[in-house]
């Protein structure tokens, strides 16, 4: 039984029933099968929405309407290369603050000095057990 009225061909008809024969939608895999392209296109595609999706729990399936009026229809997917170009959001930098390296330099050589550890990480006898050093 065709959603549609317009024929899609022998084999991609025999896929379809097969695919929908005891499921009203399929997962986005299968649903890129069907229709010729991977996942991520069929990821974009729907964000797009040129293709539409329905909820399947946690996940995202495709009826064999949507599926079939994406083969049929003449849609115009934008087109990254050519879709006008917009600004950066500036949003994943705005919390940052930016420092001078001089502000950043004056700052280090201002601080005290670090103790420093002896060659092997551990302090000598002596400093451990309170001498004098000579």
């Amino acid at each position: 039984m065709s959603v549609l009225p317009i024929d899609l061909g022998p084999i991609t008809e025999r896929r379809f029933s097969e695919a929908f024969a005891e499921t009203a939608t399929v997962p986005a895999c299968r649903a890129a099968s069907l229709i010729g392209v991977d996942e991520k296109t069929l990821a974009g595609l729907t964000a797009d929405k040129v293709i539409r999706s329905v909820p399947r729990g946690k996940r995202r399936g495709y009826t064999e309407r949507d599926l079939r009026a994406y083969l049929t229809d003449q849609h115009e997917a934008p087109c990254p290369s050519t879709s006008p170009k917009t600004a950066a959001s500036g949003s994943s930098t705005s919390s940052l603050k930016v420092a001078g390296f001089m502000a950043r330099r004056g700052k280090l050589r201002d601080a005290p000095p670090k103790r420093r550890k002896s060659a092997s990480g551990v302090r000598s006898a002596k400093a451990a057990l309170g001498l004098p050093r000579t």
